[in-house]
C-alpha cells in the first residue's frame, strides 16, 4: 500500500522522445504538451526592456544591438519554435535533443560558441517535483527552456528591472546564467526546511504514541529525501565543471560568484545526508520501540502461561475420574470432606507464590518501574 502511494505521489507526466533508437538528433519530436511562450529581456547597465514576442522572427532585431538578450521559453510543445530558436542562436542538435528530453540530470556541455547547461529547480507549487531548466549560454545572449509556466526566477526579473542592481552592474550573459543557476539551487532550501519540520514531528511522536501510519510517513520522507539527493548532487558536479574548465563564455568574475553556488550545493547535500541519517535513526528507534513493546506483551503472556501450567496439571490430574470404590489408591481425597477446598487452596498458594517470585525477579514491572499492564501514556 505504501509503495503504491509513493508511486502515485511522485508520478509525473514526461515529454518523451518519439524517435526510434539510433535515429539522428534532427528526428527528435515532442508530445502535445504546453505550447511555447516567449519572454525576452534586453538589458545593459542603463536600461532593461521586456518583450513578449509572438514569433521567433520578432527576436532577431534584438540581437546585435550591444545589449545582453535573455530569451525565456515556457513550454516545450512547439518543436518548430524550438528549432527556429536553435537555428537563430546556433544551438547544437544534441543540445536540442537534451532540451526536449527533460529527464536529464544537471550537467554542462561545451559546443562551438555555446555552453549548454542543465539545472533542476523545485517547482514553486504543488508536491515535491523538480523541473528541468535548460540554459544555452552564448556571446551576449542566454536562452532558457522550461517545461511549464511558473519558475523561481522572479527575483532575477526584479533585479533586471532595478537600476543599479547586481545584474545591471554586471550586464553579461554569463552573470545572468549564474543568477539563474543560483536561484535553481536555492529553491531546494524551503524544501529541505519542510522535510526537516516533518522529521522533527516524527521524532516528537516517538516520545508519545506514534500514529498508525508512522512507518509509512517515514518511508515517504525517506523517498522524498532520496529524490532531493538525486536532484542536488549533480548540481555540484555541474558547478564544479564550470569552475574547473576554462571557457571564454564564462569570465573569471562569474567563476568567483559560482564558488558561492558550489558552497550552497555542498551545504544542501550535507543537509540531505544528515536528514537521511536522522530518518533512518527514527525508523530504527520506532522498530526498537515496537520490538520492546512486543517483548513486554510476550513476557506477560509467558507469566500467565507459567502460572496456569501447574494449575492446569492439578485440574487435569483430578479430572481422571478413577473409581474410588474399586481401590483405596484411586484418589481417596475425592471422598474427603475438605478435598475440594484443599485443592483450591493449594492452587491459590502456588499461583500466589509464583506471582511473588516473578515480581521479585522484575518480570511484572516495566523499564520505568510501573507495574506491567498499568495505564500507559497515550494509550
Amino acid at each position: 500500500m505504501a509503495k503504491r502511494a509513493l508511486r502515485k505521489l511522485f508520478r509525473r507526466p514526461r515529454i518523451r522522445r518519439k524517435a526510434l533508437p539510433g535515429a539522428p538528433p534532427e528526428q527528435v519530436s515532442v508530445e502535445d504538451v504546453q505550447p511555447c511562450s516567449l519572454e525576452v529581456f534586453q538589458f545593459n547597465q542603463g536600461s532593461c526592456t521586456r518583450f513578449h514576442p509572438e514569433t521567433v522572427e520578432e527576436v532577431k532585431p534584438l540581437l546585435g544591438e550591444g545589449k545582453t538578450v535573455w530569451v525565456n521559453v515556457d513550454g516545450l510543445g512547439d518543436l518548430p519554435v524550438i528549432r527556429q530558436l536553435a537555428k537563430l542562436f546556433g544551438i547544437h542538435p544534441l543540445a536540442v535533443e537534451d532540451i526536449v528530453n527533460v529527464h536529464q540530470r544537471s550537467k554542462i556541455d561545451a559546443y562551438e560558441g555555446l555552453l549548454y547547461i542543465v539545472a533542476r529547480m523545485v517547482r514553486p507549487s504543488g508536491p515535491f517535483l523538480t523541473e528541468q531548466v535548460s540554459l544555452c549560454l552564448g556571446d551576449g545572449f542566454l536562452v532558457t527552456f522550461l517545461e511549464d509556466p511558473g519558475d523561481v526566477f522572479d527575483s532575477v526579473r526584479s533585479q533586471l528591472k532595478q537600476r543599479g542592481s547586481f545584474l545591471r552592474k554586471h550586464p553579461t550573459a554569463d552573470v545572468l546564467a549564474y543568477r539563474l543557476i543560483d536561484a535553481s539551487v536555492d529553491s531546494y532550501y524551503p524544501l529541505l526546511e519542510a522535510l526537516g519540520d516533518r522529521l522533527d514531528g516524527l521524532e516528537e511522536q516517538l516520545t508519545g504514541s506514534p500514529a498508525r501510519d508512522f512507518i509509512a510517513e517515514v518511508h515517504h520522507l525517506r523517498a522524498e529525501m532520496l529524490l532531493a539527493r538525486r536532484a542536488i548532487w549533480p548540481h555540484r558536479e555541474m558547478v564544479n565543471s564550470m569552475l574547473r574548465d576554462a571557457n571564454p563564455l564564462v569570465s573569471d568574475t562569474t567563476r568567483t560568484f559560482l564558488r558561492d553556488v558550489y558552497d550552497h550545493t555542498v551545504h544542501l547535500i550535507d543537509h540531505v545526508e544528515t536528514y537521511r541519517e536522522l530518518c533512518s535513526d527514527v525508523r530504527d528507534q520506532y522498530m526498537t520501540a515496537v520490538s520492546n513493546r512486543l517483548n513486554e506483551i510476550m513476557k506477560v503472556l509467558t507469566v500467565i502461561s507459567t502460572i496456569f501450567l501447574p494449575l492446569s496439571f492439578i485440574a487435569s490430574l483430578y479430572g481422571m475420574n478413577f473409581n474410588t470404590e474399586k481401590s483405596g489408591w484411586n484418589m481417596p481425597e475425592l471422598s474427603w470432606r475438605f478435598g475440594y477446598p484443599f485443592v483450591l487452596g493449594v492452587m491459590s498458594v502456588i499461583a500466589a507464590g509464583m506471582l511473588w517470585k516473578f515480581f521479585r525477579m522484575g518480570w511484572l514491572t516495566t523499564s520505568d518501574g510501573s507495574v506491567e499492564g498499568g495505564e500507559q501514556n497515550g494509550s
